[in-house]
């Protein structure tokens, strides 16, 4: 297989990850979608029940992006963990005295199908964290930003 045509597969598999997530134009939770997609405009319409409402479904999904954050930690460290075990048991047999330790680990990977497997799935989780890195933060901000907005809405209606 061309490099070109698995730059291209990792980029669907992460596309994919991305769609199963919700996190995508066209995303599986239409609730949450119609909440970040709205303007200015139609966030100042919405009633204070609505903003309550919004608000709490934000905090939810902010919550699932941290789980999902949280379980690609956790198969990194899985994964760095025994790609090391293997390293230190076949990285030695690779090279001679004087060929770098990162050149014995790239030769090591090439050659061992169970090194190749882990060195896949570590890129597959620390491109899943690049990829969900902060939104889960930001979407808490949004969903703060809304209750502020109807804490305001509020107190406008109570000054009335």
């Amino acid at each position: 297989m061309k490099i070109n045509d698995e730059l291209s597969e990792f980029l669907d598999v992460l596309d994919q990850y991305r769609t199963k997530l919700g996190i995508s134009i066209f995303t599986k939770y239409p609730e949450i979608e119609t909440i970040l997609s709205a303007d200015e405009t139609t966030r100042r319409l919405w009633s204070e029940e609505e903003l309550g409402h919004y608000s709490y479904s934000l905090q939810g999904y902010a919550c699932y992006i941290q789980r999902e954050i949280n379980e690609e930690h956790i198969k990194l460290n899985w994964a760095k963990h025994n790609f090391r075990v293997i390293s230190g048991k076949y990285c030695a047999g690779y090279g001679t005295q004087y060929t770098k330790y990162e050149e014995r680990v790239d030769m090591m990977i090439a050659d061992n199908e169970g090194a190749r497997a882990l060195d896949e799935i570590i890129l597959n989780a620390e491109s899943r964290i690049k990829l969900l890195d902060f939104i889960g933060q930001r979407i808490s901000n949004m969903a703060n930003s809304l209750t502020e907005l109807q804490k305001t809405k509020r107190a406008v209606h109570y000054e009335r």
